[in-house]
């Protein structure tokens, strides 16, 4: 049976970057893209994804070993001032 992985994603202003992680917590490839704000970003998920498959492909594993994506967000918070 194959080891099973899990990708990580930081999606930032100029670039993404992204990992595999073992189930115990290990980085075991990391790596970054351009992110494409163009067209309102309306291809950031797309170009993730492609990135995903070719590192994948580049390593000789397959989409069966990935079993989970964790992605962070950033909210802007507006405080008023006391």
């Amino acid at each position: 049976m194959a080891e099973k992985w899990l990708v990580g994603v930081d999606l930032g202003g100029t670039t993404t970057k992204l990992a595999f992680i073992s189930l115990y917590g290990e980085i075991l490839h990391k790596w970054e893209i351009p992110t494409d704000v163009s067209d309102e970003g309306k291809n950031i998920t797309v170009n993730i994804a492609k990135a995903i498959d070719a590192k994948l492909e580049e390593l000789g594993h397959s989409k069966s070993e990935i079993i989970g994506i964790g992605m962070g967000h950033l909210v802007r918070l507006t405080l008023p001032l006391a």
